[in-house]
């Protein structure tokens, strides 16, 4: 939140369009929601734009790393991951 607010005052000389991002993970229960309801509120007092994504990562991390490991093997590619040229 600190970093939030030192980027809104330099965001206004500098002329940046910020916008809030942040993800519930949902580890900490009550916590967790309650972390999500204050970027919400602060966003909003900001008037900036807020995406909010949730998640029981607990639930789907197995699921994530049998996905990572198949891409990884080259079975059901959708995408590719390249440096970019310098």
């Amino acid at each position: 939140m600190v970093l939030l607010g030192l980027f809104h005052q330099l965001s206004k000389t500098h002329g940046w369009k910020l916008v809030v991002a942040h993800f519930n993970h949902q580890l900490r229960g009550r916590s967790s929601d309650a972390d999500e309801r204050l970027v919400r509120r602060v966003a909003q007092r900001l008037k900036l734009r807020v995406f909010v994504g949730t998640a029981d990562v607990r639930k789907t991390a197995a699921a994530k790393v049998f996905r990572w490991k198949w891409r990884r093997a080259g079975c059901g590619m959708s995408f590719w991951l390249e440096p970019l040229e310098s």
